[in-house]
Formats: structure tokens, sequence, C-alpha cells
């Protein structure tokens, strides 16, 4: 809440509010006076955040994306990791355990895999406003890294 402290004087009214000082029209007072005034609350709303039964998080390697036919902004997530083998074969030691591995099977790919978990549409205001919401915590991120150097 805001506070105004007002103190009239014999040929002018002060007002201070936070580190500024305003000169007002004279009140015609014969001595000092103080009265604090408060500004009216501005209004206000309470969002509850609740979680789906299906959030989840998980691990993002990076993005693609783009433009919807519709003019949204198409985001896909994905993770990445190397491939992994249709199969593979091992050696069998003489006391029944596996030994050294011999070949991944015939058909198994190589490489590495970017696996798109999942992808969301925004709008032209929601990207704006993730963009912003982005750049605080990449902000904050990076003040907090270099007071701890």
């Amino acid at each position: 809440m805001v506070r105004y402290i007002f103190i009239y004087f014999e040929c002018e009214s002060i007002i201070f509010h936070l580190d500024n000082i305003y000169t007002f029209a004279a009140l015609k007072k014969t001595s000092p006076s103080f009265i604090v005034m408060e500004e009216k609350s501005k209004e206000s709303v309470i969002i509850h955040n609740l979680k789906n039964s299906g959030f989840r998080q998980i691990h993002v390697d990076g993005a693609q994306g783009g433009l919807t036919p519709s003019g949204k902004f198409n985001l896909n997530f994905y993770a990445e990791r190397m491939v992994i083998p249709k199969g593979t074969e091992f050696e069998i030691n003489e006391n029944g355990t596996l030994g050294d591995q011999i070949r991944h099977v015939d058909g198994s790919k190589k490489g590495i895999v970017r696996e798109f978990e999942f992808g969301i549409y925004m709008s032209l205001e929601a990207c704006e406003s993730l963009k912003n919401f982005l750049d605080k915590k990449i902000e904050e991120i990076r003040s907090s890294t270099s007071e701890t150097k």
C-alpha cells in the first residue's frame, strides 16, 4: 500500500512519496501539521495453480518449431540420447554367465536419437509472456552464478 505524508506549512504543503518530494499550492496554516494518508488499495485476484493428474516433468535438450497455418506458434521439445540397439550378442562364459559383447544385431541403428516428448501451440501473446518469463529467469541465474564466483 502506498503511503503519503502531508506536511502543511504557512505558505505551502509538501507531500513525501517514496523518494520524491512534490510541492503543492498553499493551504493557510499557522503551524506545521502532519497527516498520514493511505492510497486506496488496488483490486487484486488470486490465481490458484493446480496440477493435472497427467502432470509430469521431463528433461529437455532442445526444441524445434514454427508457425501453424492458423498463425499459432508451435514448439516441439526433445531429449537426445544414443540409439538403443535392437539387440546385442554376448559370449557365454564357461560358468554360464555373460561374457564380452560381440556385436549389436543386424538392423540396429547408429547415431543419436532425438526423441520428441511433447509439443505446444501458443498465441503471440503467450509467446511474448513466455519469452519475458525466460528472460527474467535467465538473468536471475546469471546474477546468482556471478555472485557465487
